[in-house]
């Protein structure tokens, strides 16, 4: 912590003391996810989820909407809400990989 910039105190939480990642490259970044860091939960927290509502979604419009007769509005809803989803977490995904940059 003590060795983080002014500006980036800020935004972190004191009490955690160490492994935090700061001032890398974007390639740096991205290696940065193969070993356990702040982040790494973080990320995780949001990798995980988003696998599972591609799995949802792929079932929902394999399975269950044929399954329940559902017309095309029914699928357009769907698609909206997971491409949603996907999009909310693997954008929050991105900036916990790329905010050491």
């Amino acid at each position: 912590y003590d060795e983080l910039p002014f500006w980036k105190k800020r935004y972190m939480c004191p009490h955690v003391i160490s492994g935090y990642l700061s001032d890398l490259s974007t390639l740096q970044c991205l290696k940065s996810v193969y070993k356990p860091s702040n982040e790494t939960g973080n990320v995780l927290t949001h990798v995980v989820p988003a696998v599972a509502f591609l799995v949802l979604a792929l079932y929902d419009h394999r399975v269950t909407i044929p399954g329940r007769h559902g017309d095309g509005a029914d699928y357009v809803i769907s698609a909206t809400f997971f491409i949603t989803c996907q999009i909310v977490l693997l954008c929050s995904t991105t900036y916990h990989i790329v905010s050491p940059h």
